[in-house]
């Protein structure tokens, strides 16, 4: 070891730093990439989701009400507030077929797919029936639409509702994971990249020892004995 080059000892030293460098740095690209990851995911898939789902959980809710405002029977005689009804539900329904728009063509997971494919039928079973109300408010058969309202429809608004809020807790549930592995990643990368700066001060201020040594050593010789010039190579 005494004997090798000058040239060798710091090609050699400059690539080991070279190499913690690059490790510490492809560490920290693939923490970026693993966090972007997961931020793109709640960012532009279970956000988006929550917030279309809870439009149309929220639509429904609202739909109820009013159609249990227009059964009550001082509400039922006034004309306007008939009018005012079937307006309230179109405005609602707009609000529900934008929110259906943005929330089905996103990504789902397994789960998720699985319980839209059983909340598509069960909201269309309860558009059906709150359909029917409608027809039967703007027929003037009141104590149909009652009877509807206290069975069929009752039932049917259930049966969505439990669906459509599922569907709210399996984002959540999942905009809640990605986050949690997002903030684990971000300590991790910490964690590596601490080491590898640590671990490459160590190994510099090691090789600069050691270089000092390999130059230091030789001057020494030359100064004890001049004529050692010519035997000292520092190629």
């Amino acid at each position: 070891m005494n004997h090798m080059k000058l040239s060798v000892k710091l090609i050699g030293a400059f690539a080991v730093v070279a190499v913690i460098t690059l490790i510490v740095g492809a560490i920290g690209f693939w923490g970026v990439a693993q966090t972007d990851k997961a931020l793109t995911e709640v960012a532009e898939v279970r956000l988006p989701s929550i917030a279309a789902l809870d439009i149309i959980n929220e639509a429904q809710t609202a739909i109820e009400s009013n159609q249990r405002t227009i059964l009550i029977p001082e509400l039922y005689k006034d004309g306007t507030e008939i009018e005012r009804f079937h307006l309230k539900n179109t405005e609602i329904w707009a609000r529900v077929d934008k929110a259906w728009k943005i929330y089905e063509p996103l990504p789902q997971s397994q789960e998720e797919a699985a319980t839209w494919k059983q909340f598509t039928p069960a909201w269309e079973a309860w558009k059906r029936d709150s359909q029917r109300f409608n027809e039967l408010i703007k027929a003037g058969k009141r104590d149909e639409a009652l009877g509807l309202a206290t069975g069929p429809l009752r039932d049917s608004f259930t049966g969505a509702e439990e669906l459509v809020t599922k569907l709210v807790q399996i984002n959540d549930q999942i905009a809640n994971t990605y986050s949690k592995d997002a903030l684990a990643q971000a300590d991790f990368d910490r964690m590596m990249v601490s080491a590898g700066m640590l671990l490459g001060v160590v190994v510099a201020v090691l090789m600069g020892v050691f270089l000092s040594r390999s130059i230091t050593k030789p001057i020494a010789r030359v100064q004890r004995c001049p004529g050692a010039w010519a035997a000292i190579d520092f190629q």
